[in-house]
């Protein structure tokens, strides 16, 4: 089994015993602007969204617009202050699922910690800025 650029699933191979070769039957679709690839045509044409610049899913509330209806959704839950996803361990709530993940680091102790002091921290970006005080 292959992941294809968006970790969609791509068979490498034929079906065992079939005489059928899927793989031959799969379209990959090539971004004309770099080396994305996938083989499924409208996350192509979101990918070429980061090229182009367009944003088609505008926000009523505000001038906000992003590239996918995901993204506006996310978005507005910072205009109705909804946050839908909610810590199993404490009070905790996010907008997005990626934040509670992040959040729940502290919970399970999967903390990036700095080399240099007891410092620790959920996130590796904010442990690389951390690391420049020390230099």
């Amino acid at each position: 089994m292959v992941l294809d650029s968006d970790g969609q699933m791509a068979d490498s191979g034929g079906a065992t015993g079939s005489g059928i070769n899927f793989s031959s039957t799969i379209k990959m679709h090539q971004c004309p602007c770099c080396a994305y690839t996938t083989s499924f045509k409208t996350n192509l044409r979101t990918h070429l969204r980061t090229h182009t610049g367009e944003k088609p899913f505008t926000c009523p509330q505000c001038p906000y617009s992003a590239t996918t209806k995901a993204c506006l959704k996310r978005h507005f839950y910072f205009h109705t202050g909804e946050k839908p996803f909610t810590c199993s361990h404490c009070e905790y709530s996010a907008t997005t699922k990626d934040y509670l993940n992040r959040h729940m680091r502290i919970h399970t102790g999967e903390m990036y910690e700095c080399p240099f002091c007891p410092h620790r921290f959920v996130t590796q970006s904010k442990l690389k800025r951390h690391i420049h005080t020390h230099q």
